[in-house]
């Protein structure tokens, strides 16, 4: 008799990315049939199948493997995380009030940033208590180029600091909002 087991390429997705199953039975199983939860497919007979889920929350995963001799099913309960799809926001003036995301300056992620642009945003999403950034790559032009950031919804909020060619690292506000403010200027 089979005994079933099975492994994933990984357990923890952004919404709209594909999970590749592969079976991991013993005692050569000769038919298969695997239920997804919150998966596209729902159900599947292959062997190895490859499974997209497009929903956000926390899945289960059953497989069932066969042979003449009987079958044997594994249930991984809380198997698949699948989280919000990652936000893009380019520096700009505005409210953002996404939870998670990268930020790029106003070139995105394959240009340069622009000269003599200010920009001030503020980080705002509903029912945070704190926000934290982590920056982690960093090439402002070093005395001409700032970023300042405050702990709150406007530059007259407690600024937590300002960095010009150093990276900030990783700034905390623990207001539940973050203000930037993004200057530069020509050389």
């Amino acid at each position: 008799m089979p005994v079933a087991n099975f492994s994933a390429n990984a357990t923890t997705v952004n919404a709209g990315s594909s999970v590749q199953f592969t079976d991991l039975s013993t005692n050569t199983p000769t038919a298969w049939s695997w239920s997804f939860g919150g998966g596209t497919p729902s159900t599947s007979t292959v062997k190895n199948p490859a499974v997209v889920y497009n929903t956000p929350g926390t899945y289960s995963v059953s497989l069932n493997s066969k042979q003449c001799s009987g079958f044997n099913t594994k249930t991984q309960t809380a198997y698949i995380t699948v989280l919000q799809p990652a936000v893009t926001i380019n520096m700009k003036n505005g409210t953002e009030t996404s939870c998670t995301g990268t930020l790029y300056d106003d070139g995105g992620p394959s240009a340069n940033y622009a000269n003599n642009k200010a920009y001030t945003l503020v980080i705002q999403p509903s029912g945070a208590t704190s926000i934290s950034m982590n920056f982690s790559q960093w090439a402002a032009e070093n005395n001409y180029d700032f970023m300042k950031i405050y702990n709150g919804t406007s530059v007259s909020a407690p600024l937590l600091g300002s960095w010009s060619g150093t990276s900030p690292g990783t700034v905390t506000a623990n207001s539940g909002a973050m203000t930037l403010r993004f200057t530069t200027t020509v050389l």
